[in-house]
């Protein structure tokens, strides 16, 4: 899927049939949902986009698929997870194609997303393992951030036969039991607590474990109030960990949106990366240079945006 000279013959995007434009619209009205959760949408896409049969010309294929990842790169930009899939799906496939092969082409682009989105569960796998590695028998932790991966991470804790105590501290978007609720139907015991309690919980906790929406050289992106939290653990000298996987780091050189742009409240706030113990990610847990490197080494795609 090699670039053409865009000097010879600029191009419009290639614009998209109704289904798959239906599709992006449905991405682009969810702005609440997970950000994993739309990247995964976004996965869906281009399979439905990979069985599309009628243009054959590789030339054209390409410029399809380029209209598809910036079509979702715009109607997503504060979606890691999102800008990460399509910052991989533009980038040239490892391929020739000739004249007519726009098929195999297709084959080839619905095996770089299928491969995508498996790679992200096998992440997401590791770094639950990684999370519950943290947790000690006898802990005492205190969690910010409904996630899937937190919840995970403390059954497999449960399930190692830990025994740990929790506080969960509600977002300003969810509600204050939410995360409580959920561990308790697998038979984990969470307070719920009011953020103004945090100080009084802080003598007491041996670990704070963080969620994330995503990550980039500036800091985490999170919910409002994450900075006074690691700063009162810092003081308390308590271990601050982030359960973030890599699909959430924003990719080098891309200006990040707030994803409060539609909420005049500020639900959310940017937390500077050295407040932070360690990030775990399903590749290792990452700290100081180690994880400013990891998030350096993913360039945007300079099209992508453009």
């Amino acid at each position: 899927m090699s670039e053409p000279d865009q000097g010879a013959f600029p191009l419009p995007d290639f614009p998209l049939e109704a289904d798959i434009e239906e599709m992006v619209a449905a991405v682009r009205d969810s702005r609440w949902a997970d950000p994993v959760a739309l990247a995964l949408q976004g996965v869906e896409i281009f399979l439905q986009l990979s069985h599309k049969r009628w243009i054959e010309r590789p030339l054209e294929v390409n410029f399809e698929i380029r209209g598809l990842c910036r079509a979702l790169a715009h109607a997503q930009p504060a979606c890691a997870p999102l800008m990460n899939l399509t910052n991989d799906m533009i980038k040239p496939l490892e391929s020739f194609y000739g004249r007519g092969e726009g098929q195999r082409m297709r084959e080839d682009m619905r095996e770089r997303a299928e491969n995508w989105r498996e790679a992200l569960f096998a992440r997401e796998r590791q770094r639950i393992m990684q999370a519950a590695q943290l947790i000690q028998d006898g802990s005492h932790l205190l969690l910010f951030g409904y996630g899937t991966d937190l919840i995970d991470a403390l059954r497999q804790a449960r399930a190692a036969g830990l025994e740990f105590t929790a506080a969960s501290l509600s977002g300003p978007t969810d509600p204050p039991d939410a995360l409580s609720v959920a561990l308790g139907l697998h038979g984990i015991p969470v307070a719920a607590t009011r953020p103004d309690e945090a100080g009084i919980l802080m003598k007491e906790a041996t670990a704070i474990l963080l969620g994330a929406h995503g990550l980039s050289p500036s800091g985490l992106v999170h919910w409002r109030g994450t900075s006074e939290l690691v700063q009162l653990a810092e003081q308390h000298q308590v271990p601050r960990y982030c359960v973030c996987g890599p699909e959430r780091f924003f990719p080098a050189g891309y200006s990040v949106p707030m994803p409060d742009a539609y909420d005049p409240a500020g639900t959310w706030e940017n937390t500077p990366l050295d407040l932070l113990t360690g990030v775990v990610t399903g590749e290792g847990t990452f700290s100081g240079d180690a994880l400013r490197a990891a998030l350096t080494q993913r360039r945007l795609e300079s099209i992508l945006l453009g």
